[in-house]
C-alpha cells in the first residue's frame, strides 16, 4: 500500500472518529453509524499487511489518539528499543518494516534486524544484512561460552564466522553476552532470500540442538 493511501485511511478514521465525538458531546449517539464504517476501513488496510496489523493501527488510533499521545517507552520492540508512534508516516514505516516475509517489499538497504526467538531456553537473533542472512545465538552457559569460532566444533551452514560478547553495532538494546553465529553469503547462497526465514530459523534450531546435548 502506497503512504498516499494508508494516509487517507487513517485520516477517514479520524475524522469518523472526531464526528463520533462531537455527537456525543451533544447527545447524540451515532456509533451504529461509525462502527461499520471504522470496521471497514481497518479491514481493508488490514488486508494489505495480511491480517497481522490491527492491532497496532487501533492502538495508534484510539490508545495514541493518533499519535498525539505518544510519548518514549509507550510502545518497544522486541530489543526494548522504542517505536515511534507520534504520526501517520511513522506508523506507516513500522508497519511496512515489519510487514510478513510472503509480502512483497523491496529489500532494506542498510540491513535489518527481523526479529529475536528463543527456542529450548536459547536466545537467538535473525538478521538480514544488505543481502544475505545472518543468525546469532547466545552461547551464555554452553561449553562454547567465550569460544573462538574457530574452535566451536558444531556444524552450522558454512561454519561459525562470529563470537563476540555483543551483537553487531546494529543491534540495539540487547545484553551483554557471548553471542556464536554464521552467516549465508557463501558460494550457493543465491537462493536464500529475505523470503526464507523458515529455513534460517530450522538450521538455528538444529544448532540450538546440538548445544544443549554438548553441554549436558
Amino acid at each position: 500500500m502506497k503512504f498516499s493511501t494508508f494516509d487517507l485511511a487513517i485520516d477517514a478514521l479520524r475524522i469518523i472518529a472526531e464526528n463520533e465525538e462531537r455527537a456525543r458531546d451533544a447527545g447524540v449517539e451515532i456509533q451504529a453509524l461509525t462502527d461499520p464504517m471504522i470496521n471497514a476501513l481497518m479491514a481493508v488496510v488490514d488486508e494489505c499487511y495480511d491480517g497481522y496489523c490491527g492491532e497496532d493501527i487501533g492502538y495508534f488510533c484510539w490508545e495514541l489518539d493518533f499519535g498525539h499521545k505518544w510519548k518514549p517507552g509507550c510502545m518497544t520492540d522486541v530489543f526494548g528499543r522504542d517505536v515511534k508512534l507520534s504520526n501517520v508516516r511513522e506508523l506507516y514505516d513500522h508497519l511496512e518494516h515489519n510487514k510478513p516475509f510472503k509480502t512483497e517489499w523491496s529489500y532494506p538497504k542498510d540491513g535489518c534486524i527481523i526479529g529475536h526467538g528463543r527456542y529450548n531456553g536459547v536466545d537467538y537473533y535473525l538478521y538480514w544484512h544488505s543481502t544475505w542472512w545472518c543468525a546469532y545465538i547466545d552461547a551464555r552457559g554452553t561449553r562454547f561460552d567465550g569460544a573462538d569460532y574457530d574452535n566451536i566444533d558444531i556444524d552450522c551452514h558454512g561454519g561459525f564466522t562470529y563470537s563476540e560478547p555483543t551483537l553487531p553495532s546494529d543491534f540495539k538494546g540487547y545484553k551483554q553476552s557471548w553471542y556464536i553465529g554464521w552467516d549465508y553469503a557463501h558460494a550457493g547462497d543465491e537462493n536464500i532470500t529475505l523470503y526464507n526465514c523458515s529455513k534460517i530459523e530450522e538450521d538455528v534450531w538444529k544448532v540450538i540442538d546440538e548445544l544443549k546435548i554438548s553441554h549436558q
